[in-house]
């Protein structure tokens, strides 16, 4: 129906603006005319769709919380699973390597010191 408007209202105003006339046109309907209006620009909108988004809005942001939820969850699990593989794999070979450096340290500075024994100059069956 509004584009049968808009081609009357262009033919009958060729020089106007082809908007300001359409509306004029419809406001010439009276207040059947204000109320398609008000519905096209949705300055009146029925309670019935203003229900059903409000409904909509409340189910959209209910599914974010619970895919943020979800998220939250997974997140937690793997930094569980990060913790367990530090305690349980990490901290021993940590303290495998600080004991056997601990141990290699005093040879090591007695090599530096004293040099290497006679006959230990190279690899065994040189």
């Amino acid at each position: 129906m509004t584009g049968h408007l808009l081609v009357v209202a262009a033919a009958a105003a060729p020089d106007g603006d082809v908007i300001t006339k359409t509306i004029s046109t419809i406001l010439n309907y009276g207040i059947l005319g204000v109320v398609a209006l008000a519905l096209a620009f949705r300055w009146l909108v029925p309670k019935g769709a203003v229900e059903e988004a409000r409904e909509q809005g409340r189910a959209d942001v209910l599914a974010e919380r619970d895919r943020a939820l979800t998220r939250a969850d997974k997140a937690e699990e793997k930094l569980d699973a990060s913790q367990r593989l530090a305690q349980e794999q990490l901290l021993p070979l940590l303290q495998s390597f600080v004991s056997t450096t601990s141990t290699l340290i005093p040879i090591l500075q007695g090599i530096v010191r004293y040099g290497l024994p006679p006959g230990n100059h190279g690899r065994e069956g040189d």
